[in-house]
């Protein structure tokens, strides 16, 4: 008797570890193929992000420094927001009524023309910050009042004061900005204009309404694929077949400290092998770009050309749809054509400042059907838009921790072509029962079916988002998550 329910018992675990290594792959497969969340037939929405626990990756997440006394606070904008490019309106005040936002997105082939209708609080997100300057000019104005300065009084000599006493008249530092726009306008003698105060609140107080995010921000990540590094045994840029069927013992050898489970940093740490050619170079420059004008149009079009600079030999004109002359440089017409023509994307961007679940990222039905056309195939992935491209994948995210009257904006490459994937349960790191299935589930990143996998089988992935305040620089900061949050768990040993 005990042997046969010693039996059954060993029959039902290999049942159980054989269902979920089937749930694993199909649940790979499904997200590798773009249709783990189906396609939308009309339009598409999302929710924005508003969960601080989903904006970040505790897996990879350093210990902060410690402590060594409290620094001065900053008070001007860039550095209150050093992750930010502080973008000035040169539109004019003509721009406050427009929630258009295009932006020349720098993809790895090549770039696309994205505009953006972005709303806060149904109305363009620059007339959030207009009301909040009139307020502000309104508040100063009326504390001036209250206080009139004092009537001209004969001199007299003031009592002297032993050395080291303070003197209680002093200028003190203040962080009301109602205190500080009434300092400039005693300082310049009379009631500013509102384009003054715009001028003055965007440069000096809390940055201008739209910021966008630096390049260089997490660049260093675009390159990096530690994985596809550790499974390469004999580093010759290719995954052979043999290297597929020794990926378990291949995650094993990372196990640095031998406590039988690989992190995350383990595997990072692995793949910085220094024989191993380092052919690539992260690039520093923007990968993402607002629509230039006459005054800057040759800057812009070398850095934007800069991106595709492939294997040393640099490229001298972008492609015709952009240059349509091909003479490397922009025209009149063809700066006009820019902002005027159909975007190859058009989302919009809705956020609620007093309750973000009303917020959203969505794409019409006109610009799903503008994206099939082009051969990118939507999908929904965690609050995310993902856009599935012949060449990339470009995951598009909202984000909203708190109120605010500014727009942030940024894109990053997010590397990591194969850890997001594989790591089902998002942790950081893999248990010896998560390996067991990771043969079968590398297979799937063999595009070809020609049992091996080269890294260009490794589709990138850019990642757009829009924030709600100076926010987009915490959402990007962690590698993305590639499963549903029903996707099948993975139980530790």
């Amino acid at each position: 008797m005990k042997s046969s329910a010693s039996n059954s018992s060993h029959d039902m675990n290999r049942i159980l570890v054989c269902l979920a290594l089937v749930l694993t792959v199909i649940a790979l497969s499904r997200i590798l193929t773009g249709v783990w969340a189906e396609e939308p037939e009309k339009s598409i929405k999302v929710p924005v992000i508003s969960s601080p626990a989903l904006s970040s990756d505790s897996g990879t997440r350093m210990a902060p420094m410690p402590s060594t006394g409290a620094a001065a606070s900053p008070t001007l904008p860039d550095a209150k927001l050093p992750q930010y490019r502080l973008v000035s309106d040169s539109a004019g005040e003509e721009s406050l009524e427009q929630a258009n936002l295009r932006f020349l997105l720098a993809l790895p082939v090549e770039p696309m023309l994205v505009e953006a209708h972005v709303t806060l609080d149904k109305a363009p997100f620059r007339n959030k910050r207009e009301q909040h300057l009139r307020a502000l000019l309104k508040a100063a104005l009326a504390s001036e009042k209250k206080s009139p300065p004092n009537a001209v009084e004969p001199a007299t000599d003031a009592p002297g004061r032993e050395e080291g006493m303070s003197d209680p008249l002093a200028y003190l530092p203040t962080t009301s900005n109602v205190e500080k726009l009434k300092r400039y306008i005693a300082a310049i003698g009379r009631e500013p204009s509102l384009k003054e105060v715009r001028w003055f609140y965007n440069n000096r107080l809390n940055g201008p309404p739209l910021l966008l995010l630096k390049e260089g921000f997490q660049s260093f990540r675009s390159g990096e694929m530690p994985i596809f590094h550790i499974l390469d045994r004999n580093r010759d840029d290719v995954i052979s077949s043999e290297e597929i069927m020794q990926s378990q013992q291949s995650f094993l050898d990372c196990d640095l400290n031998r406590d039988g489970i690989v992190h995350s940093l383990e595997i990072s740490e692995t793949a910085k092998d220094p024989r191993r050619r380092t052919d690539h170079i992260f690039n520093t420059s923007p990968l993402l770009f607002l629509l230039p004008d006459e005054r800057n149009a040759d800057e812009i079009y070398a850095e934007l050309l800069a991106r595709y600079n492939t294997e040393g030999k640099p490229q001298k004109t972008l492609p015709v749809r952009f240059d349509a002359n091909s003479n490397g440089q922009w025209e009149p017409e063809e700066l006009k054509g820019l902002r005027t023509r159909p975007a190859d994307l058009a989302l919009n961007v809705e956020f609620d400042s007093a309750k973000s679940g009303n917020s959203s990222l969505s794409l019409s039905e006109d610009a799903t059907k503008q994206l099939g056309k082009q051969n990118w195939k939507p999908a929904i992935v965690n609050s995310t838009v993902v856009l599935r491209g012949p060449n990339c994948e470009v995951w598009l995210s909202a984000i909203q921790l708190q109120p605010g009257d500014q727009i942030s904006l940024g894109a990053i490459t997010d590397g990591y072509p194969m850890l997001p994937v594989l790591d089902t349960n998002d942790d950081g790191r893999f248990t010896i029962r998560e390996l067991r299935p990771m043969t079968e589930a590398i297979r799937e990143f063999d595009v070809n079916g020609d049992g091996q996998i080269l890294k260009n089988e490794l589709r990138p992935t850019v990642r757009v988002c829009f924030g709600l305040g100076p926010s987009v620089h915490q959402f990007l900061a962690g590698v993305r998550s590639v499963h549903q949050p029903g996707s099948p768990p993975v139980a530790g040993p």
